[in-house]
């Protein structure tokens, strides 16, 4: 993906969404012929482990790089969607980033990667 179109996809998967009346509404969907309207979606709506399938036949690199930004991935089939499809050190190191800020806000803490020495094994990095 060229940098300006990683751009459009952080942007839209962080802020695709507006406020009406007191609520959330999100923008784009799955079908969307817009492309930055669909990122919107995959970095915002928690999606179905085949919907994510579908979604990353559509828009490969792009939606790994919303739903890695976005809030979409919460359940062991939806990381088991997005570990199959993680492509080069950036996605990984980015993906494990996502996981570690997860752990740290359920333990209520901060950790380092002292506190995960197979994930540095793994991905050549520390945190």
């Amino acid at each position: 993906m060229e940098f300006k179109d990683e751009f459009i996809c952080l942007m839209a998967s962080l802020y695709g969404v507006y406020f009406s009346q007191g609520k959330a509404v999100n923008l784009g969907g799955l079908e969307d012929p817009d492309p930055v309207m669909r990122y919107c979606h995959y970095g915002r709506k928690t999606m179905k482990p085949e919907e994510m399938e579908k979604a990353w036949n559509k828009d490969q690199e792009a939606f790994i790089f919303a739903v890695l930004h976005g809030y979409s991935v919460a359940t062991d089939q939806q990381r088991a969607v997005v570990e199959s499809h993680l492509r080069g050190p950036h996605q990984i190191r980015l993906y494990y980033k996502r996981i570690k800020t997860r752990v740290e806000q359920a333990r209520g803490e901060s950790s380092s990667s002292r506190d995960y020495p197979g994930w540095t094994r793994i991905i050549g990095v520390s945190f």
